[in-house]
């Protein structure tokens, strides 16, 4: 791929296991240095799960970063099972009630011994949830702040819980920055997550928010709700669609100084390595979600495709953009969550 007289050379790759738990346990058997705690959601419910990419980063330490496993909600997947033991998990954290994870999935974890070996004790579980995907959500936050002693950000991220595209998109700097991921009704703000709000300004010094998604997704009366308890709202990154959106968060990430919004202040930007990025379906949620934390531990943006087989308008734009820079693309998922011929588009786009 050529950018003036620079000639970058840029390779394709995938993670992907058999399904989506199997995906789910190759992207976390990726992230080094491995942690022997876990998070496990749910693999075909999103409510509850998108909570979840918070809670890993707030589970890791520099010399031990936790993944994000899925299960069937009823039944604990194989791949999962197999994943919990050959990485000598010792704790996992279930994020969300019985409905996203069943007693039974927490029962069948709770029965494994560490590593497979009968003589190591058994793997801790905890249960963190509320009466609905915000109540998990501010659940989630307060038991960072009060059982693992999370440290606080002066910066949130707020994205609607109606749907599931934006608060990926946002995962890696979600993951990478420790930001709260505050889940909201798209037309109103939350009680729950106006509580948390409340909490992270009066405890921990919150002073400014990001908003993911445009009005259809996040609306202006939820952005004065929020500017109302006292908060600047220093950026909305959105796009025409789930595909766009998902690029302008990229772009703030792989800013090195302040990322300019129109009518905002403006954030400073992260500064991620253009050199490699993840590539995930934007129609689904699983794989995104599970890859949120590899890339963002190693500071790395994830954009979503349109579907399995169409890369995107927003996809397509960041990589023509940086063709320069992008030496490699790695998909997250096998050829049904990202076919062949998206990563032959995806390359096409660097030139």
């Amino acid at each position: 791929v050529g950018s003036g007289n620079v000639v970058v050379t840029a390779t394709t790759s995938r993670i992907s296991g058999a399904d989506r738990y199997g995906t789910a346990a190759q992207i976390s058997q990726s992230i080094t240095p491995g942690s022997k705690l876990a998070v496990l959601v749910s693999g075909t419910s999103f409510a509850d799960a998108l909570s979840g990419q918070f809670l890993a980063s707030a589970l890791s330490t520099p010399t031990a970063k936790v993944g994000i496993l899925t299960t069937d909600p009823n039944t604990l997947s194989s791949a999962t099972q197999s994943s919990l033991i050959s990485n000598q998990i010792t704790n996992v954290y279930i994020v969300g009630g019985t409905a996203a994870v069943s007693d039974n999935v927490a029962n069948a974890v709770a029965a494994l011994h560490v590593g497979g070996v009968s003589t190591q004790p058994t793997i801790q579980v905890v249960r963190i949830a509320g009466a609905d995907r915000y109540a998990t959500n501010r659940a989630v936050i307060l038991y960072a702040l009060v059982s693992l002693g999370w440290g606080g950000s002066n910066t949130a991220v707020v994205a609607t819980g109606d749907n599931f595209a934006d608060a990926l998109a946002v995962g890696p700097a979600v993951v990478n920055q420790g930001y709260p991921l505050i889940l909201t009704s798209g037309k109103t703000l939350s009680s729950s997550a106006q509580q948390t709000l409340t909490d992270l300004a009066l405890s921990k010094g919150l002073q400014k928010v990001v908003i993911v998604g445009g009005t259809a997704a996040v609306s202006s009366s939820v952005e004065s709700q929020i500017t109302g308890l006292g908060l600047t709202v220093a950026a909305r990154l959105a796009g025409a669609d789930r595909t766009a959106t998902a690029a302008t968060v990229a772009s703030w990430e792989t800013t090195a100084g302040t990322f300019s919004v129109t009518g905002y202040p403006g954030i400073a930007g992260l500064g991620f390595a253009k050199s490699t990025v993840y590539l995930a379906r934007g129609d689904n949620f699983a794989d995104a979600l599970a890859g949120g934390p590899l890339a963002g531990y190693n500071g790395n943006v994830i954009l979503l495709t349109a579907s399995p087989t169409s890369l995107g308008s927003g996809a397509s734009s960041f990589l023509a953009g940086n063709g320069g820079t992008i030496t490699t693309i790695k998909a997250l998922g096998g050829t049904a969550a990202i076919a062949d011929s998206v990563l032959t588009a995806a390359i096409a786009a660097l030139g």
